[in-house]
């Protein structure tokens, strides 16, 4: 149920602003919107080449966003093979990024390698809550993407009634 921006779905609470959440990598003003700006260049295919990205990695490394905007760039390029290398380099300096996490899972349900991803997902029970136990707001992309990918699993696994509870 929406209330001002905030929704509660089970013990979570989802906000639509990323500021509003508890999520760790917050930072200020101006590098949020560089954040938010190399996203959308990235969305819209107006970035010059993966240096561009590795100059923002070099300047901000301790932000695994411009990390994982790699990842992204050489899969807009249908480059696998860095997406894949950049993504490895992601979830090794910042295992506990939620996207690195989620984009080692979708590595692994497209090379049918689903056994490891119960256990990068929070267990048996795929909730959210159990993979971040410190953190109680989410913005809702987190919650999506999440989401997306536990149902991917369940439907890799055929497991339908699970897949269906998470798409409800």
């Amino acid at each position: 149920m929406e209330n001002n921006g905030y929704w509660k779905i089970s013990n979570l609470v989802l906000v639509g602003d990323l500021e509003d959440s508890d999520n760790p990598h917050q930072y200020g003003d101006a590098l949020t919107e560089l954040i938010v700006k190399t996203h959308d260049r990235i969305q819209r295919d107006k970035v010059k080449g993966p240096q561009e990205i590795h100059k923002l990695i070099k300047k901000y490394p301790n932000v695994p966003a411009f990390k994982n905007y790699l990842t992204t760039y050489y899969n807009f390029k249908g480059d696998t093979k860095n997406a894949m290398a950049a993504n490895r380099w992601l979830v090794k300096e910042h295992p506990n990024y939620l996207y690195g996490i989620l984009n080692l899972c979708s590595e692994y349900l497209d090379t049918e390698q689903i056994v490891e991803i119960p256990t990068l997902l929070g267990g048996e029970t795929f909730e959210l809550q159990l993979l971040y136990p410190d953190r109680k707001i989410f913005h809702i992309s987190e919650f999506a993407s999440y989401t997306k990918v536990v149902a991917t699993y369940f439907i890799a696994t055929n497991n339908m009634e699970a897949a269906k509870s998470r798409i409800d």
